[in-house]
C-alpha cells in the first residue's frame, strides 16, 4: 500500500494496514489530555473512479489495552520517528 504524502501530514503516530482493502487505520495520541484516537480511512488510490476521495469510516477514543494490542497485532505501514 502507498501512503498519500497529503495523509502524513497529519502527522499520525502509526498507519496500521486496515481490514478492507483501500484502508488504513491511524493512531494519533493527543498529549494535551493523553487521550488517545483511532481513526480509520478509506483511502482514494489511482484505479478509482475520479469522483472519489479519501473517507473517514469511524473515528473514537481508545484506551491504552486496545491501542497496544492495535500496534502489536497489525502491519504496520508506517511508525513516526
Amino acid at each position: 500500500m502507498i501512503i498519500p504524502q497529503n495523509l502524513l501530514k497529519a502527522d499520525p503516530d502509526y498507519i496500521i494496514e486496515g481490514n478492507r482493502e483501500h484502508t488504513g487505520v491511524l493512531l494519533k495520541e493527543f498529549r494535551e489530555n493523553n487521550e488517545k484516537f483511532k481513526l480509520i480511512l478509506r483511502l482514494k488510490i489511482q484505479d478509482d473512479p475520479e469522483e472519489y476521495k479519501n473517507s473517514v469510516l469511524s473515528f473514537w477514543r481508545v484506551g491504552d489495552t486496545t491501542w497496544n494490542k492495535t500496534i502489536k497485532n497489525k502491519i504496520i505501514l508506517y511508525k513516526k520517528e
